[in-house]
């Protein structure tokens, strides 16, 4: 869904002080990420804090390449014997570089967005207006607490994520990283590889498994309680600041009083039961944000209560009233608790059952589709004509037309993948593929007319604007998909639907009106932040001790990454302006009286003095330039200078020149 016509009218928060703002569409979208033109740089030395580019792309270079400190120290050794330009690079040791790296950048203080605010189009310029949606601000919960909130304090949401995964080829070596995200920057830049996109902030220590062990309820307790004593080391650095607030110097020059809340947790079904504390998949109550009975987890239509950090806690305490452990573990098992406190209920504002959200990657793609309905049409080609029917499914797909951000497959009913994406393109083709292949099978036949229905349904959930009619139409969907599966129930009464991942659907746009579009809390963007970290555990660790190292060399890439994206932005003005920079600066022309006509341009790009007396080393006029300049400065300018020091200019300053 796109907006293409009619009038935007955006209401901010209250506490905001922000009066209505009535927008034509292209005014309203003349501030999208969509726009190609290009930006002017905040800053012609984007590559600050290291004093000239060659500082810093010698920096990057030995970041990228994966040196050691040896051969980090050989790689400048070398640059300093054949440097035609020695004086460009002010490093001598490798701990420079660390030192710069520790350094922050104010580059992203304009995109922070710290007030909630609502969106109405009109069409046609109608007196109507109708609310949608697609930034977490502009959502329901971003509104609601930040009403909650001192009027001059301001929400700092922070979307967390935490998953284990393999670094050694063998499964040897896991890593467990927390990955955070600020919901306050705009998706593209958040879910983006750039600066302002994930960055891992902790790293969570990884319970093996004991085979005697395994599947009981107290080493289950044991790894849930170890994962939420790990996972409070990382939050007590806000525990206090989310309950008074606290002062920060932003990036902007303004000082904010801001109060961080982690507001969206990322993960899958598995670590969604983690974080939440619950017993999962095998427990009476089985889902992460409701009180669903694990036997009703089939209808979609269903709403049952939802679970609540004071609720828990009440359970809790009135499970530790009771005398015998069997009573206590009998009433925690009747609400899918575990016996231990949410480590989230220390942070004020935080609730990690509303915070757990609705993932279509693991949760349709991987989930209900890869587990569930393709599974089942599986097993009705094998009831149905054997081979015959899988080879002229797998033949269309295989004729399928390449399409741009679709996978292309030439055989799928004998794969075997964990790759969700793969799997949701899959079952984009696959009731296209599919559609005669069954005959006059009924069942199978009805779970194609569920498939129908279970593609709409994503469709609508994953639209990257979403408005009330879309919302709307979204829910009835969900609704449409679970009455055509208790139809096909009836014909394989067999299969069970009743599993968390079905159940999930119903919570899909309830997340959408309260945190914004399904963009906004995809693990997509975290499943790729795995690799690197991958690639870094086998070029840059000594295979000791590697959260410590794959973490410091994690934080070098964040500044790195923001450095290298000024400098871009950098080239890509000067490279845009340097024609016309040239074409308007002095032009002398011959005129018919023999006279010159001078015409006067705009400033030159920037130019360190160095490079300045290098450029007209053949001219007499500039000969210990900077020297005379600054001898200039201090005669002539007959003030006290700061400091009482007079201007001395180094060869490393940078002088704009207007011809």
């Amino acid at each position: 869904y796109q907006l293409d016509s009619g009038i935007i009218k955006t209401v901010f928060h209250p506490h905001s002080n922000r009066p209505e703002l009535v927008q034509h569409l292209p005014e309203f979208q003349s501030l999208s990420p969509e726009d190609n033109k290009p930006p002017t740089p905040s800053d012609f030395r984007p590559w600050r804090p290291f004093q000239t580019r060659l500082d810093y792309e010698v920096s990057e270079f030995s970041l990228r390449a994966g040196l050691n400190e040896n051969l980090t120290k050989e790689l400048i050794d070398l640059l300093l014997k054949c440097s035609s330009q020695p004086q460009d690079l002010t490093i001598r040791t490798p701990a420079e570089i660390q030192k710069l790296w520790d350094l922050a950048s104010p580059e992203l203080a304009p995109e922070l967005q710290w007030d909630a605010c609502r969106h109405y189009k009109s069409n046609n310029g109608s007196d109507t207006w109708e609310h949608f949606l697609q930034e977490p601000w502009s959502a329901n919960s971003w509104w609601r607490i930040q009403s909650e909130l001192p009027t001059e304090t301001k929400p700092f949401f922070i979307i967390l994520y935490a998953d284990k995964s393999k670094l050694s080829s063998f499964g040897t070596e896991k890593g467990y990283p927390v990955i955070a995200w600020c919901a306050n920057l705009p998706t593209h830049i958040r879910n983006g590889s750039g600066a302002g996109g994930g960055r891992v902030v902790g790293w969570l220590p990884v319970v093996e498994g004991d085979s005697a062990e395994s599947g009981k309820a107290g080493f289950a307790n044991f790894k849930a309680a170890v994962w939420h004593e790990a996972f409070s080391k990382i939050l007590d650095s806000i525990v206090l600041h989310s309950q008074t607030g606290c002062l920060v110097d932003c990036g902007d020059k303004i000082q904010r009083h801001l109060c961080p809340i982690p507001y969206i947790l990322s993960a899958d079904f598995e670590e969604q039961c983690i974080m939440a504390l619950i017993r999962g998949f095998r427990g009476l109550c089985p889902c992460p944000k409701c009180l669903i009975s694990s036997e009703k987890l089939s209808d979609l239509s269903l709403h049952h209560e939802p679970r609540t950090p004071a609720h828990t806690v009440q359970i809790l305490n009135k499970a530790k009233l009771l005398h015998r452990k069997a009573d206590q573990d009998e009433l925690l098992k009747s609400y899918g608790l575990r016996p231990y406190p949410n480590v989230f209920f220390k942070v004020a504002h935080a609730d990690p059952y509303f915070g757990c959200s609705f993932d279509e990657l693991h949760f349709g793609g991987s989930g209900l589709w890869a587990d569930h309905i393709f599974e089942q049409f599986k097993s009705h080609l094998k009831e149905l004509r054997g081979r015959d029917a899988a080879v002229e499914i797998d033949k269309k797909f295989d004729e399928m037309p390449p399409w741009r951000g679709l996978n292309h497959f030439s055989t799928i009913t004998n794969m075997t993948f964990n790759d969700g994406s793969k799997h949701h393109d899959i079952s984009k083709i696959f009731l296209f593929a599919a559609y005669d292949a069954f005959g006059d099978h009924r069942a199978a036949f009805q779970l194609l007319r569920c498939l129908r229905a279970y593609l709409n349904m994503t469709m609508y959930g994953n639209l990257q604007l979403q408005t009330e009619a879309t919302m709307h139409v979204g829910e009835e969907a969900v609704l449409k998909f679970s009455a055509l599966i208790s139809k096909y129930k009836s014909l394989c009464p067999d299969k069970s639907w009743n599993f968390p991942k079905m159940h999930y659907h119903s919570h899909w746009f309830e997340d959408i009106k309260e945190k914004g579009v399904s963009l906004n809390y995809s693990t997509k963007p975290n499943e790729k932040m795995h690799g690197p970290l991958r690639k870094i555990y086998h070029g840059r660790t000594n295979f000791k001790n590697v959260s410590e190292q794959i973490l410091w060399v994690e934080h070098q890439f964040m500044v790195s990454t923001v450095i290298r994206s000024q400098i871009d932005i950098l080239d890509d003005y000067t490279a845009g302006m340097l024609e016309d920079e040239l074409q308007s600066a002095v032009a002398v022309q011959s005129s018919g009286s023999g006279k010159a006509s001078f015409y006067l341009g705009s400033c030159q790009p920037p130019m360190n003095f160095s490079d300045l007396e290098n450029l007209h080393q053949q001219n007499n006029l500039f000969s210990r330039f900077r020297i005379r300049l600054g001898e200039f400065l201090n005669n002539h300018f007959l003030i006290d200078h700061p400091d009482l020091r007079r201007i001395q200019l180094d060869a490393n300053d940078f002088v704009s020149i207007s011809l």
